[in-house]
């Protein structure tokens, strides 16, 4: 029995040797440790003619990946003796007499290296990194330079980010007429929540009340060609759907020249026809184009 093998024990190619290591279960974290235990352990070579070796530590200090064993468990000319079906099968059985005892080095440097992200995870990390930069400047907006006002809230905001954003806020700002205006934009058309919702998106990508007021979300995007918020919106639509709000929104999708969504709203209503005849939004609805694009498969 030896601790860690020496350079000399290895370059002896006469024995095999067969050594236990003391190991993190962490792949990721090390620290210099002494570990204590008491244990046996037996290492045996599986063969026609099985060798058994039995040796019983007491108290021994272990670091991580620090090893005992035996330095000439067999010699090497006898191993093709216990090779069976071409493997060599050696057995460990370990038996923990007592429970272990970590103690950590009083020099010792602790280090910790944690699980590195996968590309997915840090994709998704620096993204959750730029929404948060991007609330506190939305929050705290520290030279902001435009303001926007819908009902009696103002918002402060910075005419580069909202220029990135939309092409409308982009053609205002360089457009003659902004520069003879007040440097304020008045939305009256829609309320502060969702005013608030549209710079939310602006700033972060993100709406945290879409479900509740799709439509107006929907709409408001149209105006300023918001790309992103619209298609967040669309599919919002869809998979909230009604019989009762389906001629609400075909309204407003043939408003805004939206032809896809107009012809999915059409296919929908059509394969529901009766039920959204029984709407008060069918019967109060006066458009002839609509009306005949809704009735075209009944001719």
């Amino acid at each position: 029995m030896t601790n860690n093998p020496s350079t000399k024990i290895l370059k002896d190619r006469s024995h095999l040797c067969i050594y236990l290591y003391a190991v993190k279960t962490d792949p990721y974290s090390y620290c210099s440790e002494y570990i204590y235990t008491k244990c046996s352990f037996e290492i045996a070579v599986l063969g026609p003619n099985a060798l058994h070796c039995t040796k019983t530590f007491r108290e021994k200090k272990l670091l991580p990946f620090d090893g005992l064993g035996f330095s000439q468990f067999m010699k090497t000319e006898s191993i093709p003796e216990y090779i069976s079906e071409d493997a060599f099968k050696i057995q460990v059985k370990i038996l923990i007499t007592n429970p272990l005892k970590n103690r950590v080095l009083d020099n010792c440097i602790q280090t910790s290296l944690k699980r590195r992200r996968t590309h997915d995870e840090e994709t998704k990390h620096q993204t959750e990194l730029y929404k948060s930069d991007m609330k506190k400047l939305k929050t705290e907006p520290t030279d902001a330079d435009v303001w926007i006002r819908a009902s009696s809230k103002t918002f402060h905001v910075h005419k580069i980010i909202l220029r990135c954003r939309s092409t409308v806020f982009e053609n205002m700002f360089l457009s003659n007429d902004w520069k003879d205006k007040e440097s304020g934009i008045e939305i009256p058309s829609f309320s502060e929540e969702v005013v608030q919702g549209m710079i939310d998106y602006i700033y972060t990508g993100e709406v945290q009340d879409l479900k509740e007021r799709t439509l107006d979300y929907y709409k408001i995007s149209e105006i300023y060609e918001l790309i992103g918020l619209k298609e967040m919106s669309e599919i919002q639509i869809m998979e909230s759907l009604t019989v009762k709000n389906s001629i609400e929104i075909l309204i407003a999708a043939n408003e805004y020249k939206n032809t896809t969504l107009k012809k999915d709203l059409i296919s929908y209503i059509n394969k529901n026809k009766k039920a959204v005849k029984a709407t008060e939004g069918f019967k109060e609805l006066k458009d002839a184009e609509l009306l005949l694009a809704l009735y075209a498969d009944e001719n």
